[in-house]
């Protein structure tokens, strides 16, 4: 053992209870029966201590002393309070946080979670972002009722399929379809209306049926 350890395992601590007058980023001064002591905030002590707060405090012969501890505070309102990284470590077991009113997570950097799989549940659920980016192998969504509202979408895919019962859609302006090859198939009825109608073609244009009825 070092000389160092060894006067601070023979060192006698003594406790007080006292009451927090001032706050800064050097000292907390605590008034005790005793007088004001200026002490730090023990690595144990999560509770950040606010003025007013009634602490448990813990001193040594070379004039040293820790706040071990929030025993009392005036008004509502907790805040665990810590210097540095912090990880939080859970073996063979379930972390579960749990709040009556509301869970909020806020930080000016980068937010990142990494799970086997991922759940989520909600009644509602809203996103708010300038940007927002999806990568993913395989997507699926199930919903009965889906609304898009956006100034402009762009799609790529090398294939693309639809399938539905009814299909409509509303072009207030221009509609326009560019293909190598285009086939339009009904089983029943293909009505095409217009003011005008156009139908170019640069080698061949053929109509074909049982009855052609023109005017």
């Amino acid at each position: 053992m070092q000389p160092h350890a060894r006067r601070m395992a023979t060192s006698q601590a003594r406790q007080f209870v006292g009451r927090v007058t001032h706050l800064d980023d050097a000292a907390i001064t605590v008034s005790t029966d005793d007088g004001d002591l200026d002490a730090r905030r023990a690595v144990s002590c999560l509770e950040a201590p606010r003025e007013g707060d009634l602490v448990l405090l813990a001193t040594l012969d070379d004039g040293r002393a820790w706040v071990l501890a929030v025993l009392e505070r005036e008004g509502p309102g907790r805040r665990l309070s810590v210097d540095g990284d912090v990880e939080l470590h859970v073996k063979q077991g379930t972390l579960r946080i749990t709040a009556d009113e509301g869970l909020e997570l806020t930080t000016p950097g980068v937010l990142r979670t990494a799970a086997a799989e991922a759940l989520h549940r909600a009644r509602r659920v809203g996103v708010v972002a300038d940007a927002a980016s999806l990568v993913g192998r395989v997507v699926e969504a199930q919903v009965e009722r889906a609304v898009t509202v956006a100034e402009q979408i762009d799609r790529t895919a090398t294939r693309i399929t639809e399938r539905s019962v009814q299909a409509m859609r509303f072009v207030e302006e221009l509609d326009q379809v560019r293909a190598g090859t285009v086939d339009w198939v009904a089983s029943k009825l293909m009505n095409l209306r217009g003011r005008h109608a156009l139908v170019t073609a640069e080698e061949l244009a053929k109509v074909d049926a049982g009855q052609i009825h023109l005017g």
